[in-house]
């Protein structure tokens, strides 16, 4: 995830002060997050993803190609708009679901009314571990914590909420349970 933000970070022509500043920080914590020194919260990893005007699902993401961008980045492709951790959601439509834009990567947006897949899941990522652990088999922490080989009090605290879940260990999860780590993370549909 480290290199994935100073990829995109370059990617968009924007230096880590540029950076620094975006994120109301100092220059030294931005290069010790690119060369993974500092792990992120969830919260963190969403700044940072806003500030670099891409999903959170983008840098976690090593294997993607150019992250989705309204700027022109990249091949141009649909997106939804995010905006820190929810969807950019137009309300003056008056249609019976919420609104969502779309970005076309030639300038052209397009409104249209959201379906299932554009809404995030709005539990906590604790309650969305949970259910990944069990549709996985697990029938229970423990035996997730076994076959991870994780003490069961980190996983148990993961699981119930009282340890934060960092983005690196999210993935670990992800990749176990065969979920997206944006899902687990964030909720953003297509993870489960």
């Amino acid at each position: 995830m480290a290199n994935r933000i100073a990829e995109i970070r370059k990617m968009r022509g924007i230096s880590q002060r540029q950076l620094a500043e975006r994120l109301g920080t100092h220059l030294v914590s931005v290069s010790r997050m690119e060369r993974g020194i500092t792990s992120m919260s969830v919260e963190r990893l969403g700044e940072v993803a806003k500030a670099l005007s891409v999903r959170p699902s983008d840098l976690l993401d090593e294997k993607a190609g150019t992250p989705s961008s309204n700027d022109g980045v990249g091949a141009p492709r649909p997106i939804l708009m995010y905006a820190g951790l929810k969807w950019v959601l137009a309300d003056e439509h008056n249609a019976s679901r919420p609104m969502v834009e779309i970005d076309l990567g030639d300038g052209q947006i397009v409104t249209r009314e959201a379906s299932d897949e554009d809404m995030l899941d709005a539990r906590q990522p604790h309650e969305r571990l949970r259910e990944a652990r069990g549709k996985s088999g697990f029938r229970t922490a423990r035996d997730a914590s076994n076959y991870i080989g994780i003490s069961y009090g980190v996983y148990a605290a993961h699981e119930n909420g009282t340890r934060p879940l960092k983005a690196s260990i999210a993935a670990r999860y992800a990749e176990i349970f065969r979920v997206s780590a944006a899902w687990i993370m964030f909720g953003e549909s297509g993870g489960h």
